[in-house]
């Protein structure tokens, strides 16, 4: 998983892959919190990331992975941060779902049709 030169579409194209493929497991926790890493690098053409999106996504789909993380952020201001972000979930997916459709990734996992 390498985010170098990962547009938003194609991140978050990698994180429903890695809901689909990884159960809320605390085994999974280094999995998701190095995504949210690798996340925070993806490039925009306006500058603004999904973040509160895929937090709130995360919260909701993955708890145990959350709570971990939770516990960890007092030791990382970064995700302390973070894991304060929450929205509505159903607008959460919505907004995520568009992002890769407008994207043009075929599927989850894939490459999209712009070449992400």
């Amino acid at each position: 998983m390498r985010s170098e030169g990962w547009g938003l579409g194609r991140a978050v194209g990698e994180f429903f892959l890695l809901l689909e493929k990884y159960p809320d497991k605390s085994e999974h926790l280094v999995i998701f919190r190095n995504f949210l890493k690798l996340f925070l690098r993806s490039k925009t053409s306006n500058g603004v990331l999904a973040t509160v999106e895929v937090m709130t996504v995360l919260k909701h789909e993955r708890p145990v992975v959350f709570s971990m993380l939770k516990k960890q952020a007092n030791m990382d201001s970064v995700l302390n941060l973070l894991i304060q972000l929450e929205m509505d979930i159903e607008e959460a997916r919505k907004r995520l779902h568009d992002i890769v459709n407008q994207a043009g990734v075929l599927k989850v996992g894939q490459e999209s049709l712009s070449g992400e």
